[in-house]
């Protein structure tokens, strides 16, 4: 599903290393004159172009890199862009995304987790108003002590519709890799 619009905006810029606020979240953050060359407002969403696009949602950057010809993106807006500090990424507005009615969450490359099927209610809300699309990788984070990590990827493997936003009325599906084998034995 193409979103964006031949006739909107589009920026090429170099990619920044993220502010370790964001790194949880599926955001870029862009000098104001940028945010007004897009046409944009932050808040919205736009459409990041690298060996792979994703969406992300477009925040002001502070203001000590409002002179910045950059775009700070975290690792996960870069592994989901499939590009590195750097190198040019393609950003341009999206219009209004429509809710994504389901989605199906799965381990991400090696990254050992497993979450009970209560934790499905914990994870949508984590991700609740973030944008997303298959193959995007979000981080969920985890109070466990059982892990090195205080985020586990994982990986949409599949959505519907395919780039959405992720709302409180998300059917959120985990794979049976996420699950404990009691459970993904059970059927559920």
């Amino acid at each position: 599903m193409d979103t964006t619009d031949e006739d909107e905006p589009n920026l090429l810029l170099e990619v920044a290393e993220g502010y370790p606020s964001d790194e949880h979240r599926q955001c870029i953050r862009l000098p104001p004159k940028k945010i007004a060359a897009l046409q944009i407002s932050t808040g919205d969403v736009v459409k990041l172009s690298g060996d792979w696009e994703t969406y992300a949602k477009a925040w002001r950057a502070d203001r000590e890199d409002w002179e910045d010809n950059a775009v700070k993106a975290t690792e996960y807006v870069r592994v989901n862009c499939q590009t590195k500090i750097g190198e040019k990424v393609s950003v341009q507005p999206v219009g209004s995304l429509p809710e994504v009615e389901s989605l199906t969450l799965q381990p991400y490359r090696g990254f050992a987790a497993q979450f009970t099927s209560e934790a499905v209610d914990q994870l949508r809300r984590q991700l609740e108003r973030t944008p997303s699309c298959i193959g995007q990788v979000h981080p969920v984070l985890t109070n466990s002590s059982d892990v090195s990590r205080k985020d586990i990827p994982v990986v949409v493997g599949a959505q519907s519709p395919g780039v959405g936003l992720i709302s409180d009325s998300t059917t959120v599906n985990l794979s049976s890799a996420l699950l404990p084998d009691s459970e993904s034995d059970s059927g559920d």
